[in-house]
C-alpha cells in the first residue's frame, strides 16, 4: 500500500473520490496442459482523494470481477467458500488527506483443473472464489469495492492489529475495555472500477 499525490485518468469518480483499476502485467502465460503450476496474476485498486477533506477508507471488502471480451461475465459461484471467517483489523483502515492516493495490491492464480483453466482468489475476509473457465484470448477485469458502515468498533491488541465490527454489531461488553476503539466517518459506498483489458496466452 502506498500514499502519494496522483493525477490519473480511466477512473470512476464518486463525489471527488477516484477509483481506478490497477493491472501491472497485462500479458499472462497460462499453465501448460497437464501442468500443476499456478500462475500468479497481480491486480489492485487505486483510490485518490480529490475532496477538500480527509477521507477514511476500509480496505477489506475488495475483490475482482472477470468478463470475456464481449462483456459477458466469467462464471463464478454466487457466494464465497469459507474455511475461516476473518474480520477487519486496525491496519485495514486508512486515512487519505486531500490529494493523496493509496494502492491496494492483490493477487490470485490461474491453474488447471480437469484440463480447464480456473482463477483462484482468497479475499481478506477469508472467503475464496474460483472463476472459470479461461482460455487463450482477451479478457476484462474490474475491482469491486464495498463498505456499508460508517462506524466500526473493536479492540486493539498489542500488535496494533485488533478486531473490528460494525458499531451496531459490536458486543456491549467490549465498550468498557481499555483497549476499545471506535473508528468513525469511514467512507460508505459500493464501486465497480473501470474495465481493463488483459491477455491470456
Amino acid at each position: 500500500m502506498t500514499l502519494n499525490g496522483t493525477n490519473q485518468a480511466n477512473f470512476v469518480d464518486v463525489n471527488g473520490i477516484h477509483f481506478e483499476t490497477v493491472v501491472p502485467q497485462r500479458n499472462i502465460t497460462l499453465p501448460a496442459r497437464g501442468s500443476k503450476t499456478q500462475v500468479r496474476f497481480d491486480f489492485g485498486i487505486r483510490i485518490t482523494n480529490h475532496t477538500p477533506e480527509m477521507q477514511r477508507f476500509l480496505l477489506f471488502f475488495i475483490r475482482p470481477q472477470f468478463l470475456y471480451a464481449d462483456g459477458t461475465p466469467v462464471w463464478a459461484p454466487m457466494g464465497a467458500n469459507y474455511n475461516q471467517v476473518c474480520v477487519p483489523s486496525l491496519l485495514d483502515f486508512q486515512a487519505l488527506e486531500p490529494g493523496q492516493h493509496l494502492i491496494v495490491s492483490m493477487h490470485g492464480s490461474f491453474h488447471r483443473r480437469r484440463n480447464q483453466v480456473w482463477f483462484y482468489f482468497l479475499a481478506k475476509d477469508g472467503g475464496s472464489r474460483d472463476w472459470g473457465s479461461f482460455d487463450s484470448g482477451e479478457y476484462l477485469i474490474q475491482v469491486l469495492y464495498e463498505n456499508r458502515y460508517a462506524t466500526w468498533e473493536g479492540v486493539v491488541f498489542s500488535n496494533e492489529h485488533g478486531e473490528f465490527a460494525p458499531s451496531e454489531k459490536c458486543p456491549d461488553s467490549l465498550r468498557s475495555r481499555v483497549d476499545f476503539m471506535s473508528i468513525e466517518n469511514v467512507w460508505v459506498g459500493e464501486v465497480a472500477t473501470p474495465l481493463v483489458e488483459f491477455n491470456l496466452n
